[in-house]
């Protein structure tokens, strides 16, 4: 989509990378948040300590948490979309209007809350739409210049490229550009 103004600015790339990584769990995954759950008397194995890190921790000492992986952010199970585009979704979208690619990668196994999380429901939108929402609104803000928006939302599954936005365009080639790449 093309935004037109009366008056563009000239079009600066910027090399720039952001880098966020953020662990978050869908309600009654990897907890102890589902009647399901608790009926059978499972037992969480995950936990988080407040800053950060993830671990394993067991019924028998629940307190202690042997951290296995540290992030930038966890959330928990009770974080809404509108918490998880906040932290996540945002601060990769403000960039754009200068030029800046940005990107959320979700990634987890199977029914680990990726979709919800980024596509969310029409009571709680997920990341995708409210990144959307913010990013053209920015964009509204901004007559001065001229914008072209493009975008792409691609799936890795069981090593096969596929186009979500496209259904026509599946397991697709990985391509390298090494004249692009940089080392």
């Amino acid at each position: 989509m093309q935004c037109s103004s009366h008056h563009p600015a000239p079009f600066t790339t910027f090399n720039t990378t952001l880098t966020t990584t953020c662990s978050t769990r869908r309600p009654g995954c990897c907890s102890l948040d589902s009647d399901k759950e608790r009926g059978r008397g499972d037992n969480a194995v995950w936990a988080t300590d407040g800053s950060g890190g993830v671990g394993l921790t067991s019924a028998h000492a629940p307190d202690i948490i042997n951290i296995k992986y540290a992030y930038d952010l966890v959330l928990n199970t009770t974080a809404s979309n509108a918490q998880v585009f906040e932290h996540v979704g945002r601060p990769a979208v403000a960039p754009v209007v200068q030029g800046v690619s940005g990107t959320v990668f979700a990634y987890g196994v199977t029914s680990s809350g990726k979709t919800h999380t980024m596509m969310g429901t029409p009571a709680d939108p997920g990341v995708v739409p409210r990144a959307i929402a913010v990013l053209f609104e920015m964009i509204s803000h901004t007559p001065d210049r001229v914008f072209t928006v493009t975008c792409s939302m691609m799936e890795i599954y069981c090593e096969m490229l596929n186009d979500l936005l496209d259904p026509s365009k599946l397991n697709l080639d990985v391509q390298v550009w090494l004249a692009r790449a940089r080392m």
